[in-house]
């Protein structure tokens, strides 16, 4: 006895929280792709339970109140995550201004995916519906709905973020509509008309659109298919996995420098570990951080011996006659005698908004008084220059420089230009030039 077997189930879509903007809720909607089934806000409707889910900008944050359900927050954003690993598309309808207060706040799913990506908004000063549909899909949609009160502004440049719709306005034309990783949608519209017809049109609309749009970009190619290699083939992988490598290095040195930078900006432990790594990795010297004290550092000769005793500040102001006292002090607490080398390494004018504003000089006054204390001071950049300096030419001999000055000088290190200078601070006197690149 042969029987039919039974027809598969029609795929379920989810317009949740719509009761929240006052859009009236159906029980259900019958579309060509499928049913959809309208849900209250705070209802039990896990959003990977169904084929795709959409929803409101909003309906999670209280503007007025500026308060937001953290809680709810939370959960949706899981289950989003597993809808999208399980193939399904989540939508969110944007139908008004996305920034509060000039900001992108992570009170509302839309808002916490569009900075997890890193794309920037500007909102608009009135909402335009010169919206231009890149993809046939959604074309219908936007013609009849379409109204962007905000436009993505930057795009991070990958296949990951799509634009799907264009918004022209007085300062040009930005994204008005786009998908993430192939399933994400924003979607500038209007509200809906509570009118049954006109809403159950909107929604018919959309999904459709959203439905054949997901299926077109992620199709993939059968992995029967795969298995014929064109003879072009084999090296361009290999050409990428090197560019890859050699990208991926680029990206890590790049990070490094910047690391390096925070001696610059930093205070605190920040400022400690920045500075600790440019003489470690910077410049190669043998450092050891594990002293009680946050603020000080020890660099170690090749028997793994303290041979100079480092103290590392950040203050708002100049490198003053306390800072010179306290690596005193901290000399004596670590109980090595005075005449050990010490150098008191400080991020002056750590709150300062130029480079220009960063430079300004030690004073003499406090020079002579490093320079009776057995002390050589450096400002944070000094300390940047003089790594510039040695990592454009790694024999040039800077770090050899350095660490003889660290051992033998005391009164301020200063580099200017490719001049490596010790100060005494004595009126009238050139600093002594140590070397010159």
């Amino acid at each position: 006895m042969v029987t039919d077997s039974p027809k598969p189930s029609r795929p379920e879509y989810l317009v949740y929280g719509a009761d929240k903007v006052n859009v009236p809720l159906f029980a259900r909607i019958d579309a060509s792709d499928g049913v959809l089934t309208f849900v209250p806000y705070g209802a039990a409707a896990p959003f990977d339970r169904y084929a795709g889910v959409v929803l409101f900008q909003g309906i999670f944050e209280d503007r007025a109140r500026r308060t937001y359900d953290s809680n709810a927050l939370n959960k949706r954003i899981n289950e989003m995550k597993l809808l999208i690993d399980k193939g399904g598309f989540i939508c969110f309808l944007l139908y008004r201004p996305l920034l509060i207060n000039g900001e992108l706040t992570r009170t509302d799913i839309p808002s916490c995916v569009l900075d997890a990506f890193g794309i920037q908004v500007y909102d608009l000063p009135v909402p335009s519906t010169a919206i231009s549909a890149k993809q046939q899909e959604l074309s219908d949609f936007l013609a009849r709905y379409g109204a962007a009160s905000s436009v993505f502004t930057f795009l991070p440049q990958n296949e990951d973020v799509r634009p799907l719709a264009m918004c022209s306005h007085g300062s040009g034309e930005h994204a008005a509509a786009l998908v993430a990783d192939a399933r994400i949608y924003f979607v500038p519209s209007v509200l809906p008309d509570p009118d049954p017809t006109e809403l159950g049109h909107f929604f018919r609309t959309l999904v459709s659109g959203l439905v054949l749009t997901t299926r077109r970009l992620n199709v993939e190619l059968p992995e029967w298919a795969h298995r014929f290699v064109f003879k072009t083939e084999t090296p361009l992988q290999s050409d990428r996995s090197q560019h890859l490598a050699l990208a991926d290095k680029i990206d890590t040195d790049l990070q490094t420098l910047a690391d390096y930078k925070w001696a610059l900006a930093g205070s605190g432990e920040k400022l400690v570990e920045a500075v600790a790594k440019i003489l470690s990795v910077g410049f190669g010297l043998s450092v050891d951080a594990t002293d009680e004290f946050r603020e000080d550092l020890k660099l170690l000769n090749p028997r793994g011996k303290p041979a100079v005793f480092v103290e590392v500040k950040g203050t708002a102001r100049g490198i003053k006659r306390e800072n010179v006292n306290q690596a005193d002090s901290h000399r004596e607490r670590a109980c090595l005698p005075s005449s050990f080398p010490t150098v008191l390494i400080q991020n002056t004018h750590n709150n300062a908004k130029s480079l220009k504003e960063k430079a300004q000089e030690v004073s003499s006054e406090q020079v002579q008084h490093a320079v009776a204390l057995k002390i050589l001071v450096l400002r944070t950049l000094d300390l940047v220059r003089l790594l510039d300096l040695h990592l454009a030419n790694p024999k040039s001999g800077v770090a050899d420089t350095f660490m003889r000055a660290l051992m033998t000088q005391h009164g301020w290190l200063r580099v200017e230009g490719s001049r490596i200078l010790i100060d005494h601070g004595k009126e009238g006197a050139e600093p002594e030039c140590i070397a010159a690149l």
